[in-house]
């Protein structure tokens, strides 16, 4: 899989933007990834300071880096990155890797060298937009992950570290009317600047976090800044940011967990906390450091697990953990309240009986000995192709672990990361319309046993390929939204007159792109009238 690239930008100095990434990458690194990072803030050099415990930082800071690698090639004598990597020996009896390309050579005349490069003539009379596009598909390919340190300011590094190079950009800012003002600017011309670039670019995840922020002294004072922060950032993180989060009330809610808490003995140095303080004190900076590390290793999905079942999240981007136990791919996962368990075993029965291999915590989990359960379920539903939620009631379907379940499962599906259905098994006294809507929007079936063939077409590996190909099943929603792509509508007025955003109006036209196999909204109404569900 092709790895990810993240700068870390700061409109001002002192945010703590180079720990953050230095605690962050060290956190990859123990989860398993392969890790790069560039110190891009090439007017003040040094991150390497943060690994002074592991590495000769003489040894480090003579050998040739970034402005190194983008001189010379200008000077056509360039440079193998490769040559210039140095890897930094943390916890390596263990998986992963952790690797750094500094600023560059730290002789008398680097700041010269520094002043010498034209970031104008580099892109304009030596086809540097090229050279970094080969670099940034050499660096995705090699590493999971590669970490940018970019300098502070709007400037031409800031540009290439913020609109060419990343995947996302990490937006660092404190509780002040420069700092957040800055990062408002810089945060809607990424996107925006795209269309200069020399290569196609399409779209990039901005993240912005709060630090050194200070609220337990000043509560009322902090309270007041966390609700300025959830309604004026709230336009840049519309693409990714859960719908259920998408008012300042709930994205409020998201930023106490992305936001790093100042401590006066961390702001000393250059320190790795996730290793000094550990990650397990909920008010603790490294606590902070994980939360935004889980979130970048997971691409921003799933944020709602972060409340609900932070070790979902874990057993998803850790891969050291993923290996502890033999993976088993499921056909079918049950995602059901214990209250519940008698309704799951005729189903549960029917559908082993037909050969599939079906987890349901109540006969799965004893069959694999003494294992962590919470574990060994999450393991599960990572590795699922289908997900069943089953129950008697609303209040059953929606409790904290049985939602958890199913919503991880459907962001997934979202995502383009799970390929299988989503069903929902419900009894007779529970209606339709009384499920969450996400549900609704997927296949429900009453508890019956008439229903369970129809069932096994949508889960079965061979009768849902020949399903897919031959019948198109559509929600009401879908049916609904069909009607007025057919009637010329945008999504923009879909999105109104369908009381939803249009981001959820833009993913459901895709799903149905998908489900028609159509080119385009025309083609897509002519296959729904084909096919008669119009």
């Amino acid at each position: 899989m092709e790895g990810k690239i993240v700068t870390f930008y700061s409109y001002k100095g002192g945010v703590g933007r180079s720990m953050a990434l230095a605690n962050i990458a060290v956190l990859m690194k123990r989860w398993g990834y392969n890790v790069l990072i560039l110190d891009w803030d090439l007017e003040a050099p040094g991150l390497e300071n943060f690994f002074k415990d592991y590495i000769s930082l003489e040894e480090f800071q003579q050998k040739e880096g970034i402005v190194d690698l983008l001189l010379k090639y200008t000077e056509n004598s360039p440079i193998d990155w490769h040559d210039i990597v140095q890897n930094i020996p943390f916890e390596s009896n263990q998986k992963g890797r952790l690797d750094m390309i500094t600023a560059g050579l730290r002789h008398e005349e680097y700041f010269a060298n520094v002043r010498k490069f034209d970031f104008n003539s580099f892109y304009t009379e030596h086809e540097g937009g090229a050279y970094i596009e080969t670099l940034r598909e050499q660096w995705k390919s090699n590493y999971d992950f590669v970490l940018v340190d970019s300098r502070t300011g709007v400037t031409d590094i800031g540009g290439v570290c913020t609109v060419q190079l990343p995947d996302i950009v990490v937006l660092l800012f404190t509780a002040t009317e420069q700092s957040l003002q800055g990062i408002l600017r810089v945060g809607k011309k990424i996107n925006a600047s795209l269309k200069k670039l020399p290569v196609e670019r399409y779209h990039i995840s901005i993240l912005p976090i709060p630090s050194r922020f200070e609220n337990l002294t000043e509560f009322k004072i902090g309270q007041e800044w966390l609700e300025r922060f959830s309604k004026d950032l709230l336009p840049l993180v519309e693409d990714w940011l859960p719908e259920e989060y998408g008012t300042p009330i709930r994205f409020k809610a998201l930023i106490e967990f992305f936001k790093i808490p100042y401590i006066p003995y961390f702001s000393f140095g250059e320190k790795l906390p996730v290793i000094e303080q550990g990650t397990n004190d909920t008010t603790g900076i490294g606590y902070a450091y994980e939360n935004l590390s889980l979130l970048l290793a997971n691409d921003l999905q799933d944020t709602e697990l972060l409340f609900t079942n932070r070790d979902i999240l874990f057993t998803k981007v850790n891969k050291i953990r993923n290996n502890i136990y033999k993976t088993v791919q499921y056909d079918v996962f049950i995602a059901r309240k214990s209250q519940d368990a008698h309704l799951a075993k005729n189903l549960y029965d029917f559908l082993t009986n037909k050969g599939l291999k079906v987890f349901d915590a109540d006969h799965s989990l004893p069959e694999m000995g003494n294992v962590d359960y919470s574990r060994a379920i999450d393991e599960a539903l990572v590795n699922t192709e289908h997900l069943i939620v089953m129950g008697s009631s609303v209040e059953n379907i929606t409790s904290p672990w049985v939602e958890a379940e199913w919503r991880f499962f459907l962001n997934r599906k979202r995502s383009g990361q799970a390929k299988g259905n989503l069903l929902t098994v419900v009894t007779n006294t529970l209606k339709i319309d009384e499920l969450p809507p996400s549900l609704q929007n997927y296949e429900v079936f009453s508890m019956n046993i008439r229903n369970f063939d129809t069932i096994y077409l949508f889960v079965s590996p061979q009768l849902s390929d020949y399903l897919r190909k031959n019948q198109i099943f559509l929600s009401d929603r879908e049916k609904e939204l069909l009607k007025l792509i057919s009637h010329g509508l945008t999504s923009n007025e879909i999105a109104t007159e369908m009381n939803l955003s249009k981001y959820t109006i833009e993913e459901y036209r895709m799903m149905l792109m998908k489900k028609f196999k159509a080119k385009n909204s025309t083609h897509l109404v002519k296959l729904a009238y084909e096919h008669e569900v119009l």
